[in-house]
């Protein structure tokens, strides 16, 4: 288990990265709003650490997943599978795009270290420009 040491550093993190990407979002016009999530599975992901920074990409419905048929796959300009959205958000981003697919994201991964179990793992997020309804 985690100490609450680790848990606030991981947290202040993840606000720093937050911070550093919104700062990065390209300016839009007020026509749109920009939702972020995080980057689920991404672990699992083959290559993943060469993908390490930010990105363009694209979130693709994936309907014949085994695991889950809402499943939103989260996938790099390139076509490399970076990971989900998570399942949780599914329906709620469906609902802001009127499930009109696939719609363009950028993001950002990360890699991170706990030091406590001394091992490396990574994080990312996704940000989407939502057209105001």
């Amino acid at each position: 288990s985690k100490t609450r040491e680790v848990l606030v550093k991981e947290e202040k993190e993840l606000e720093s990265i937050l911070l550093r990407m919104k700062k990065s979002v390209p300016k839009v016009d007020n026509d749109y709003q920009i939702e972020d999530f995080s980057i689920a599975g991404i672990n699992y992901r083959q290559g993943i650490k060469n993908y390490v920074g930010t990105f363009e990409g694209k979130l693709i419905p994936e309907p014949t997943n085994q695991y889950d048929p809402n499943a939103i796959r989260v996938e790099h300009s390139d076509g490399h599978h970076l990971g989900y959205i998570p399942s949780d958000d599914s329906d709620y981003l469906r609902n802001l795009i009127d499930n009109k697919f696939p719609v363009s994201c950028h993001g950002e991964i990360t890699e991170k270290e706990d030091l406590e179990e001394n091992r490396k793992y990574f994080q990312g997020v996704v940000y989407v420009e939502i057209p105001e309804k």
